[in-house]
């Protein structure tokens, strides 16, 4: 069970150009110009960030808990029952963008819920995908990459020459937060700032990241990605990054 409730920035931008389907900024939401149209889009989108996953790896769960504790667990619920986790969104490929994207993500587990939340600023007015990166399982700690990554020399530490150090979309953060229906991403507004905000159970988090408890969160990463770069908005070039991390 998911509750919404997502506030995007101002959506007034002028309407950017991303993978041969227009995108349309209307009224504090995105939408391409046809649910098919979206489908194949978002669809290939999620297609060149795929990567083969590791295989998950299983916990060891013969630890006593507690009744209660036990009673959420068998719900679906994490040993981390009440919890902040935050990641600190530091810019990726600024230099190119012209103006630096930063934020601040918090995921908070409140018994049987999470709220994710990110608040991004220095982000060209429009949509931007985010998403939670790593390996399924936690099968190897997700990071940020390092202006060094750039193997091509093109300037750019783009998609591609991420996915060693963060690894494959795990959890696309839109307005449905599953992989296997399209969702709409955040639009920035004209202050070049957006807002987001969703709820997920605590179970279908679990499942979508294939870790046994939230405690392994801190292995996993935040991506935004969308920049207008010499005149052309791309859409999937990483402009932030933070590792999650207990508070």
């Amino acid at each position: 069970m998911r509750k919404h409730v997502a506030v995007l920035g101002r959506p007034d931008p002028p309407i950017p150009t991303v993978a041969g389907s227009r995108i349309q900024v209307e009224a504090k939401e995105v939408s391409m110009t046809s649910p098919d149209t979206r489908t194949r889009s978002l669809a290939r989108f999620a297609g060149t960030l795929a990567v083969a996953a590791l295989a998950a790896g299983c916990a060891d769960t013969s630890t006593p808990v507690a009744p209660d504790e036990a009673a959420s667990l068998a719900r679906g619920g994490s040993k981390v029952a009440n919890a902040d986790f935050v990641a600190q969104l530091s810019p990726l490929n600024a230099h190119a963008t012209k103006r630096a994207a930063t934020g601040r993500a918090t995921l908070t587990v409140n018994g049987d819920m999470v709220t994710i939340m990110i608040d991004a600023r220095g982000v060209f007015p429009a949509v931007h995908p985010q998403h939670i990166h790593g390996w399924m399982g936690a099968a190897q700690d997700a990071t940020c990459p390092s202006p060094t990554a750039d193997t091509d020399g093109d300037g750019l530490v783009e998609l591609l020459e991420g996915l060693p150090f963060y690894g494959p979309v795990l959890v696309p953060l839109d307005s449905d937060l599953s992989a296997d229906a399209p969702g709409m991403f955040p639009v920035a507004g004209n202050d070049w700032r957006y807002h987001y905000s969703q709820t997920i159970s605590v179970m279908e988090l679990k499942a979508q990241l294939g870790i046994s408890d939230l405690s392994m969160l801190d292995r996993f990463a935040i991506v935004l990605h969308g920049a207008m770069v010499d005149g052309t908005y791309q859409a999937v070039l990483p402009i932030a990054c933070g590792e999650i991390r207990m508070r």
